[in-house]
């Protein structure tokens, strides 16, 4: 294991990631990067896979796709929130108008303050990096 968070953990003190990403290619890319820094990594592929999967266990970080088949990304947080002790949420969004609607969705509602930060996938691993320091 290699980084700046892993070299401080011991093994009992592996975090757990849950990331809710449709594009295989982009949840192929950021489990490896964060599993290279010590992290432990499940996927899910659509919102309900990913609701029952947070839902069934306890992480330290839930990674959200703003869009996802079957239910999005606000809608999953929203039931997170009202259901569970506090977990930080990233949301991860493709576009800048998806970042722009992450952020403003919906109409100021319960969600802004359940959303750690919204992030494209460039800038998701330090960004999950600093949320688990953090957390």
């Amino acid at each position: 294991m290699k980084g700046p968070v892993s070299e401080k953990m011991a093994i009992n003190d592996v975090k757990k990631v849950l990331l809710v990403e449709d594009d295989r290619d982009i949840s192929h890319l950021v489990k490896l990067h964060l599993e290279d820094e010590g992290y432990s990594v499940d996927i899910a592929a659509d919102g309900i896979g990913g609701l029952a999967k947070a839902q069934g266990q306890a992480y330290d970080l839930v990674v959200l796709d703003l869009m996802l088949p079957g239910m999005d990304g606000l809608e999953i947080c929203q039931r997170l929130r009202g259901e569970m002790d506090y977990v930080p949420i990233l949301m991860l969004t493709a576009t800048a108008r998806q970042q722009h609607n992450c952020k403003k969705q919906p109409g100021g509602g319960p969600f802004l303050p359940s959303i750690s930060r919204c992030l494209s996938p460039p800038s998701s691993h330090s960004d999950i990096n600093s949320s688990l320091v953090t957390a």
